[in-house]
């Protein structure tokens, strides 16, 4: 699991590894972009990448849930991003039944990675697909007929507007025409050293 903070900006480059260009194949993965609260848009930018052993996974009667941020009773991730988020990673058998706990305050989604789900009023959620909580549960239900891989995040809103242009997610245009004078004047990077034009 990686986790990059933008923060004030810093160019980079996404790359999947020599393997995939020497012997071909396929690559799973999930990028998930978080907006930053107002206080963190211009801290310094960081990478970094944490192993298995930073995120328990809680077992149950026919689940498994590795709890990537966040927590779970019992059960909390050692990485620590600047602002509450959840993030688990849902593993279920066929049959299984799950009642996940969830602040009110906060906003859910899941998203289906294999198989479909069955939610609140039995609606039926396909793979591939994406449903949203609005905040006001202290629980969310999920059945699993034929098994299930699910994602489920979350977390509480800030409220504050958002500003967003090509790459940039801000709380102002002045902020998004700051941001672009910075990219323009190299203050985030080279995009030559990153690219290995040099």
């Amino acid at each position: 699991f990686m986790m990059f903070t933008s923060g004030k900006g810093a160019i980079h480059m996404e790359e999947t590894g020599q393997k995939l260009f020497d012997s071909g194949g396929f690559y799973h993965g999930f990028q998930i972009w978080l907006n930053m609260p107002a206080q963190y848009k211009f801290v310094q930018p960081a990478a970094e990448v944490f192993h298995e052993d930073k995120m328990p996974v809680a077992h149950g009667p026919g689940y498994s849930i590795k709890v990537v941020l966040g927590e779970l009773p019992g059960n909390k991730s050692a990485i620590q991003p600047l602002f509450p988020v959840f993030y688990y990673h849902i593993k279920m058998e066929a049959g299984c039944k799950l009642s996940m706990p969830t602040d009110p305050q906060h906003n859910v989604f899941l998203y289906t990675i294999k198989n479909n789900i069955e939610v609140e009023g039995r609606k039926e959620i396909a793979a591939n697909h994406v449903v949203l909580y609005n905040r006001g549960e202290a629980e969310l239900n999920i059945f699993a007929a034929n098994g299930a891989e699910l994602l489920m995040m979350g977390g509480k809103p800030f409220n504050e507007p958002v500003y967003a242009y090509g790459p940039f997610v801000m709380n102002s245009e002045d902020q998004i025409r700051q941001c672009y004078r910075d990219y323009q004047t190299g203050k985030m990077g080279n995009p030559e050293l990153v690219n290995g034009l040099r």
